[in-house]
């Protein structure tokens, strides 16, 4: 007889809000499973990408950055002002940048105040709950205590951490594992306990299914090594392309 079976003949046969409960705790479950390895999945193209691509794409983003700021002091230099006069101009004007950059975050300051106490509050809701429910003072024999102990310093942890995300998957480990209270009223919170849960999952897995690696999946490791190679010799391409621009406005500089 499954868990499920035993679940329910355990109980009121004609219940339906508790078949319902099992119904969707299965569908939990195999929704957390799917988000798992797709998210597994993900991360390893991603690394490797990161890998084999990051380092080239990080390079050709700081000569762009360099070539701005040369074509800049040449700009300076044509209208009349030394190298040096150039230069502390531009710092100038790349600080009163980074003030207004400061204070259009500090416009939203009071708004980001007001989510980020929301968050605190959710992680704080969430803690508690978990807290409560796994308590070892209500466990019912010495190995259930230690294991209860265990996990209240997981739980305890996640909270000092802010780790919202973990105490999520603890909160729907336990959807799908167990149903404690068994009174109409309980069974009516656990369903909506598990609907909300699998609508957490099913945005995640959607998610997760936009992301710019998913079509990675698909692919073959001989397709991905070209792949890799062309965005290589790509990005090295850009990347002589911009160090010659850059040398060049280095250049002009002597006889500006």
């Amino acid at each position: 007889m499954s868990e499920e079976v035993a679940l329910i003949s355990r109980y009121d046969p004609s219940n339906e809000l508790l078949k319902v409960i099992v119904k969707k705790r299965k569908v939990l479950v195999r929704l957390t499973k799917k988000v798992e390895q797709l998210d597994s999945q993900l991360q390893e193209i991603q690394a490797e990408y990161d890998q084999k691509i990051g380092t080239l794409f990080r390079r050709s983003s700081l000569l762009d950055r360099e070539i701005d700021y040369h074509k800049a002091i040449n700009a300076f230099i044509e209208q009349g002002l030394t190298y040096e006069q150039a230069v502390a101009k531009l710092s100038e004007e790349l600080e009163q940048k980074n003030n207004y950059t400061e204070e259009f975050f500090v416009f939203d300051e009071e708004e980001e105040s007001k989510e980020e106490k929301q968050d605190e509050n959710s992680l704080r809701r969430l803690w508690k709950k978990l807290m409560q429910q796994h308590h070892p003072d209500l466990a019912s024999n010495s190995k259930t205590k230690k294991e209860k102990e265990a996990l209240t310093k997981v739980i305890n942890n996640a909270y000092k951490a802010g780790d919202f995300k973990l105490l999520q998957s603890i909160e729907e480990r336990d959807l799908g594992a167990t149903i404690a209270d068994t009174t109409s009223t309980g069974l009516q919170k656990l369903l909506v306990d598990l609907e909300n849960a699998i609508i957490r999952k099913s945005v995640l897995y959607k998610n997760l299914q936009k992301s710019e690696w998913y079509s990675w999946r698909k692919k073959t490791e001989k397709e991905k090594n070209e792949l890799f190679k062309e965005l290589q010799r790509s990005l090295i391409r850009e990347i002589l392309h911009k160090e010659f621009v850059l040398s060049q406005l280095k250049k002009k500089q002597q006889f500006l």
